[in-house]
């Protein structure tokens, strides 16, 4: 091959390795706890990154999702919080009302963590606009899931003429983690039902709940005091 081919090769594969590169987001610190109740404080997030630019995991795998959604992440001493605003250009659907009901057949969100960054487990936080809650284990990077396992949360969610909001604050105190790590593994999926549509932002995923084909959380600050689980009864704002 000539050398004139070689400085372009170069760019392709540097292009390339970006393109195909891992998405992170940096959480953010908020000074304060934010009430849940599902309705955005744009001033609380501002200068906070944002998780955009979901890809279909179906039904056009790879192909970008058909609705705009925009994810924020925070955290102060005592839980993580999340906040999204989830875009749609026909109705907003919900009827589950039930707890722990894992499916599709609503507009739905779903929070994926990975405290300990092994790519492997994990933990996922589901919800839809009636704010309805299900949590559960993810094992063996997806193929193996847990919906009995339960921990204290909290969700709220909001209708709009625009489409939907919601808001979380999960306690450090319901999770496992690694001590003094300050990256966890993320991922942030979303149902749109019109189009029975699957996206998350960090794929293509081959399956949901994937944590090895997820994203990095960066630059959390852990309490180093607890580390240890602890379940509560749930509790769900409506």
């Amino acid at each position: 091959m000539g050398r004139r081919y070689f400085p372009m090769l170069l760019i392709f594969f540097g292009l390339y390795g970006e393109v195909m590169a891992q998405r992170s987001i940096e959480a953010y610190p908020l000074g304060s706890a934010i009430t849940i109740d599902g309705v955005h404080e744009e001033d609380r997030w501002s200068g906070a990154r944002t998780g955009t630019g979901f890809v279909q995991m179906a039904p056009v795998p790879g192909e970008a999702s058909s609705q705009r959604t925009v994810t924020y992440v925070g955290y102060d001493s005592a839980k993580i919080y999340i906040s999204v605003l989830l875009y749609q250009d026909t109705e907003v659907l919900a009827k589950a009302m039930n707890r722990d009901v894992l499916g599709k057949g609503d507009d739905c969100f779903v929070l994926v963590i990975d405290p300990y960054n092994d790519n492997r487990s994990g933990y996922g936080f589901w919800t839809n606009p009636l704010g309805t809650q299900t949590d559960f284990r993810i094992n063996d990077d997806g193929r193996s899931i847990d919906v009995n396992w339960d921990a204290e949360w909290l969700t709220a969610s909001t209708v709009h003429e625009w489409g939907w909001s919601l808001e979380m604050a999960i306690p450090f105190k319901s999770l496992r983690f690694k001590p003094g790590s300050d990256t966890w593994g993320v991922n942030f999926g979303r149902v749109y039902l019109a189009n029975l549509e699957t996206s998350y932002w960090s794929g293509t995923l081959s399956d949901d709940f994937r944590i090895s084909q997820g994203g990095k959380l960066t630059g959390i600050t852990v309490p180093s005091s607890r580390s240890k689980l602890s379940l509560y009864p749930y509790a769900t704002l409506r």
